[in-house]
């Protein structure tokens, strides 16, 4: 199923991707906030690999990978429409084999509570500095009512912390630190989750310390 021609087309452009992503702020500033939180996980790895790594894939490891993973027992179908469910699960059993294959399963490492490190510079040709600010949280659940909560609650906190019309997004705005590409969000996937803040500033240390201020002082902590 891997051609040698097609393999080496598409590793010049994942090679070239891989050169893209490191040429970019916006990149290496998330690639290195997931380097600081994370310890152990492998989203702290850049999805793309490096130029190494991509060079060195062989034709044998991409078809065990395929075989490993690109099978029906770790398929999930999602459908949507005008359609009866006897002619689908009919399409279903015609296109998917029916020969039962053990599912494969991921052990992911436990993530220590603290970040790795406390902090990554990384000097680039930008228009202006940018700053990227993450805070660590437990692992929710994988799914159901805590996760639910959890999402919810980091949503709301970040909302009145940081959401344009709140006082401390006021302030820095006034202040010039921040523009309209400052945002917060949360996110939490299997295994780890953390909230982040930040955008384009003139001066990241200073606005480090007036957002871990505001932090500080918000009456619901």
């Amino acid at each position: 199923p891997f051609p040698p021609d097609k393999v080496e087309k598409e590793r010049g452009i994942i090679l070239q991707e891989v050169r893209m992503y490191r040429d970019s702020p916006g990149s290496r500033l998330s690639e290195n906030l997931h380097q600081a939180l994370l310890s152990r996980h492998p989203a702290r790895l850049d999805i793309a690999g490096t130029e190494a790594s991509v060079k060195a894939i062989s034709r044998a490891e991409l078809a065990a990978c395929h075989a490993a993973f690109y099978r029906p027992s770790n398929l999930c179908l999602v459908a949507a429409g005008d359609f009866r469910m006897k002619d689908l699960l009919g399409i279903v059993r015609e296109e998917v084999p029916s020969r039962r294959l053990p599912k494969t399963s991921h052990r992911l490492p436990a993530e220590p509570a603290r970040p790795a490190r406390l902090r990554i510079s990384k000097q680039m040709e930008v228009s202006r500095p940018q700053l990227l600010m993450g805070f660590k949280a437990p692992a929710p659940a994988r799914r159901g009512r805590e996760l639910l909560d959890r999402r919810i609650t980091a949503g709301l906190c970040l909302a009145l912390l940081f959401d344009a019309s709140a006082d401390l997004h006021q302030a820095l705005y006034r202040t010039g630190l921040i523009d309209e590409d400052f945002s917060s969000g949360y996110l939490s996937e299997r295994g780890f989750a953390y909230a982040a803040v930040g955008g384009q500033t003139r001066d990241p240390r200073r606005l480090e310390k007036l957002i871990l201020d505001g932090i500080a002082k918000a009456p619901f902590r």
